[in-house]
């Protein structure tokens, strides 16, 4: 759904329905466009008669009245994201510009152009301050997720400053997302266009001109003051490093059957767990090999990919992470890698993504490599790679917590190590002995496995569940651990977990006989010079 928000004041509602006309004649035209006034400021005031029958003439017209103290243009946006979903589309209006007919056309074509990560903002001059980012005024467009946990960083001191456009951006920013500039229609592109029309005494264009020659330093002490009362250090701010994510994913295991083990599929709790624990850090998040679920979509960019080699699953995973370093050419240099069967449970840095070591090769004699590579054909392959680094600094690196890579090094390390061929590899310990990771071990991690699932389970709860939390296929299937998850990521509760209860201890089929004797329910009876026991009816 495509959303145009504007403000109005007393001084402007005369000449307000102007602006909407503009809007609502575009090219494309919006599915909701909401005015939003103060009830404060307009309490005893009737609105203009030709303003009111041209909203009730079209139900895509809202007045949307906004309770409480005037918070002048900071009512723009704020008030009516509780009515949108995620990925709807808002562009942001003022009540003094008015739209050319392919303004919202060329914003959308824009924002599809740039891979929908970006704000897209109607002006190309550069700030000064970053030069990947630019100055955001009169219009702006992108989707209600991007503005995620806004209250986090918009108290009453930032609504004071007035400043709407600077305020969107910069929650934009915090939450991972650059802009991109526009290809038509810049501030100054649009006041040429419209200065001869407007030209009422609250629109003059003299005024206008001041404001947006202005723009630039009125901007920055704004974000400098909002800087200040958000404990946030300018500079560590404008260093913030955005990782994308990499999710190397096929339709296997619960994820493939018809039926999915509850109200939700595995790759939903990441998805969700990325969301709500790592927005401080985390950029786009790329699903590399199958088409990912419906459900996830809007919050994904699907990269396909293929599974070419038979011999060894991790020279698939090699294989796709190789092509998204290659194929996607704003890739973070340091990414993260994901898995659908792994989350963090707790807000969580770049920092506590760290890889750590479950042991060191030395550890193990060759006896015991030996013995286990004949169990299963994963020891192998373990074996294999780490023979490839000498032993006293080779580790095996934990393959159940998320993993940061450099794209770079692992274009080397590709390029190094004949994957596609070998007898098999390991891909997380491939990548960190290649790079001479520091062995890091002992930390917050609980991976349950098909086989302790019910004892973990057992004594798992929210305020003892580690930071990184993994799961096997039967795990996954407990709905006691899928009511766990629901609680961590904050799913709303669907279905209740049920508790089976304890089976009875069988009783012995002879110590049954003797009490049924006992009560008189079996009794002895003479056949043929002999007796057999008989239960009476």
């Amino acid at each position: 759904m495509i959303v145009v928000t504007l403000t109005s004041w007393i001084q402007r509602i005369n000449t307000v329905k102007k602006i909407i006309e503009s809007i609502m004649n575009n090219t494309v035209k919006p599915d909701r466009l909401y005015l939003n006034l103060s009830k404060t400021e307009f309490d005893g005031i009737e609105l203009p008669k030709d303003l009111v029958e041209y909203f009730d003439s079209d139900e895509r017209l809202i007045i949307n009245w906004v309770d409480g103290e005037n918070t002048k243009s900071m009512k723009k946006v704020f008030p009516i994201l509780q009515y949108l979903k995620d990925d709807d589309i808002i562009i942001t209006a003022d009540d003094d510009i008015m739209f050319p007919k392919d303004l919202i056309e060329s914003r959308i074509n824009d924002f599809n152009k740039y891979g929908k990560k970006f704000s897209v903002t109607s002006n190309k001059n550069l700030m000064g301050l970053f030069p990947k980012m630019y100055i955001a005024s009169a219009v702006s467009l992108y989707t209600k997720k991007m503005l995620n946990n806004w209250n986090r960083y918009v108290n009453d001191e930032i609504i004071k400053t007035y400043n709407d456009d600077r305020t969107y951006l910069y929650i934009l920013w915090l939450n991972g997302y650059l802009n991109a500039p526009c290809t038509k229609y810049n501030l100054k592109e649009l006041l040429r266009e419209y200065d001869l029309k407007l030209n009422e005494s609250s629109m003059k264009v003299h005024h206008v001109h001041t404001v947006a020659s202005n723009y630039d330093a009125v901007a920055n002490r704004r974000l400098k003051k909002m800087s200040n009362l958000t404990s946030l250090n300018m500079k560590g701010f404008f260093n913030k490093k955005v990782h994308d994510c990499v999710l190397v994913y096929e339709m296997t295991g619960v994820d493939s059957k018809a039926m999915t083990c509850g109200e939700h599929l595995e790759i939903e709790y990441v998805i969700a767990s990325l969301k709500r624990f790592c927005s401080s850090w985390c950029g786009r998040i790329f699903v590399v090999g199958s088409e990912p679920p419906n459900v996830i979509k809007n919050d994904v960019i699907h990269i396909p990919c293929d599974n070419p080699y038979t011999h060894c699953k991790d020279a698939n995973i090699i294989h796709k992470l190789r092509y998204a370093c290659e194929h996607i050419p704003d890739l973070s240099d340091d990414f993260l890698m994901i898995s659908d069967d792994q989350i963090v449970t707790k807000e969580s840095s770049w920092e506590d993504m760290t890889p750590r070591i479950v042991r060191m090769y030395k550890e193990k004699n060759e006896a015991w490599w030996n013995k286990n590579r004949k169990i299963d054909f994963w020891h192998e392959c373990l074996y294999q790679t780490m023979k490839l680094f000498p032993k006293d600094t080779c580790c095996f690196w934990e393959p159940h917590i998320w993993s940061p890579m450099n794209k770079y090094k692992f274009i080397e390390m590709c390029n190094k190590y004949d994957y596609a061929h070998n007898i098999g590899c390991i891909s997380q310990s491939l990548y960190y002995n290649y790079v001479n990771q520091k062995p890091v071990r002992n930390f917050d991690h609980t991976h349950l496995l098909d086989g302790n699932a019910y004892r973990v389970l057992s004594k798992l709860n929210v305020s003892n569940v580690c930071r990184h939390l993994s799961w096997a296929d039967r795990a996954f299937s407990r709905p006691e651990f899928r009511h766990l998850l629901n609680t961590i990521v904050g799913f709303p509760e669907g279905n209740k977990p049920v508790v089976k209860p304890k089976p009875k201890k069988e009783i012995s089929r002879i110590k049954s006989l003797r009490d049924d004797i006992a009560n008189g329910n079996v009794i002895k009876v003479s056949v043929n010079g002999g007796f057999i026991w008989k239960r009476i009816k």
